[in-house]
């Protein structure tokens, strides 16, 4: 009977401190958290190399996270250990695959890589939706739960605790709404950019976008403004100094219209060259035309871009086969006559070469469309300067389309209407020239590309940022070898190219 009463009292005193245990248990996670991003995390971003080289904090973090028991804890102390866990796990996941550009580096990072939580196996996707959105349906938890890229909002340098958590999900959703990154207002425009989230997770936005937005942000959006969504930036939230180095660095796509107030300085420079027949065997000669374009453009709105162009011209025609393309470079003006030997017989072909600044106009670029911010638009005219190098005029429309294929490809197009006509001629029209771009993007500084132009010129490129703001470009392309092809550009046609751009 006294053995039984033992039993009993040991059950008892059990079951009385078990709530105790857990509570014990709970803030324990709650203190480690804390202390761990307060430690780690500067401005939003996360110090993953040196998390790597000294994981046992993380290591830690995980450990109690699957063994945490939730039994009999209340919906506010669900709330905010399941935040936390989720952001954990996230870094915990970046660190095991760690160095990556992007957590979509990692096949599954969100639907497939499962983790325990609270001793059930799940992915960061099923913890996120099953256990928070889905349970307790509060859009603010989108502000909170960080995917560890740069688009995300940034990750809080603090814990979230039962006391605060309401607080904190309230401060943390309007940090977002007032960052002028993440809800960026074009006045001109009457259009407002907004996160990507908006359109994955629309349902948990309620009454609506908009007015979801308005409740927490401290200027409300005017109820004109139309809503489009910019591009999710997937590369990765790191602190470490090897991806700190091109923090600043972001590519510059050709599609998009200039940022409000930026000045740029662009020379693009075309070299093409290629053969032609004589009408005598084994003689062919060279024709070489050097095109230097150098164009001043400024950002007014966002969605407009003016512009002022230059062009420079040499040319050498007619030339010797054997000569090298590059002669352009000599800047020479007049005839030479040529001589060429072939079984005891002369033939001598009258080249010429010509150079000077052939024209300048004016040019403008606009996004017609609000919701379409990749698509744009741009017309220029060009007025013949020194007509004995050119003296036609000549319209120019452009049509440019950018969409990323993934955060690392993006295949960018462009339909060009080049029409040179002069007043006193009858003009012929000339077809569009159609070319397609496909760019990697193996980091934030370098893009490398193969081109195509109506799918008779094929060539490959590389484009660098040498700092944010000055870029250097290199291309190469060639003409492919059919008789059609030759018939109508010339032979063993080629072009080289080198740009050069800066934006202020």
């Amino acid at each position: 009977m006294l053995k039984t009463i033992k039993i009993l009292l040991v059950v008892v005193c059990y079951l009385a401190i078990q709530p105790t245990l857990k509570a014990q248990s709970l803030s324990s996670f709650f203190e480690k958290t804390q202390t761990f991003l307060e430690t780690n995390i500067k401005e939003g971003k996360v110090p993953y190399a040196q998390l790597k080289e000294s994981p046992e904090a993380v290591t830690d973090l995980v450990d109690q996270i699957a063994k945490m028991d939730l039994e009999g804890t209340s919906d506010v102390e669900k709330k905010a250990f399941y935040i936390n866990a989720y952001n954990i796990l996230v870094i915990k996941t970046v660190l095991d695959h760690y160095p990556i550009q992007t957590p979509n580096d990692v096949a599954g990072f969100f639907d497939r890589v499962k983790h325990t939580v609270a001793g059930k196996k799940q992915t960061l996707n099923t913890l996120e939706k099953k256990e928070l959105l889905q349970t307790y349906k509060d859009g603010r938890f989108h502000f909170v739960l960080v995917c560890a890229a740069v688009s995300c909002p940034p990750i809080a340098n603090f814990a979230y605790t039962p006391e605060k958590l309401e607080q904190q999900l309230t401060q943390q959703t309007k940090l977002a709404m007032d960052n002028p990154q993440f809800i960026q207002v074009h006045e001109f425009s009457e259009n407002v950019e907004i996160s990507e989230i908006f359109k994955w997770y629309v349902d948990d936005f309620k009454p609506s976008v908009k007015e979801f937005i308005n409740q927490y942000k401290t200027e409300a959006l005017p109820k004109n403004y139309g809503l489009t969504y910019y591009n999710y930036d997937w590369r990765l939230n790191d602190s470490s100094p090897e991806s700190n180095g091109d923090k600043n660095f972001v590519p510059i796509i050709s599609s998009l219209a200039m940022p409000k107030g930026k000045f740029e300085i662009k020379l693009f420079n075309n070299l093409f060259s290629a053969t032609y027949g004589t009408g005598i065997e084994d003689i062919r000669t060279r024709s070489s035309y050097f095109s230097s374009f150098l164009n001043l453009s400024y950002g007014l709105n966002g969605r407009i871009d003016l512009g002022l162009d230059f062009i420079l011209k040499s040319n050498v025609l007619n030339d010797l086969r054997k000569n090298t393309a590059f002669k352009v470079f000599e800047f020479k003006k007049g005839n030479t006559d040529n001589t060429v030997s072939i079984a005891d017989s002369n033939y001598t072909f009258t080249s010429s070469a010509n150079w000077g600044l052939s024209h300048l106009g004016p040019r403008i670029r606009f996004v017609p469309f609000r919701k379409l911010s990749d698509f744009s638009i741009e017309q220029a005219f060009y007025f013949p300067i020194q007509r004995e190098v050119d003296g036609t005029f000549i319209w120019v429309t452009q049509f440019y389309y950018n969409i990323f294929l993934n955060p690392k490809l993006g295949l960018f197009l462009a339909a060009t209407i080049w029409q040179p006509f002069k007043f006193t001629e009858k003009v012929y029209w000339n077809p569009p020239f159609i070319k397609a771009f496909l760019s990697w993007y193996p980091n934030k500084r370098f893009t490398v590309y193969a081109t195509t132009t109506n799918l008779l010129e094929w060539g490959g490129g590389a484009k660098v940022l040498i700092t944010p703001g000055l870029e250097v470009e290199l291309l190469y392309t060639h003409y492919l070898p059919f008789e059609f092809v030759n018939n109508w550009v010339g032979k063993n046609a080629m072009t080289f190219n080198l740009g050069l751009r800066y934006r202020i």
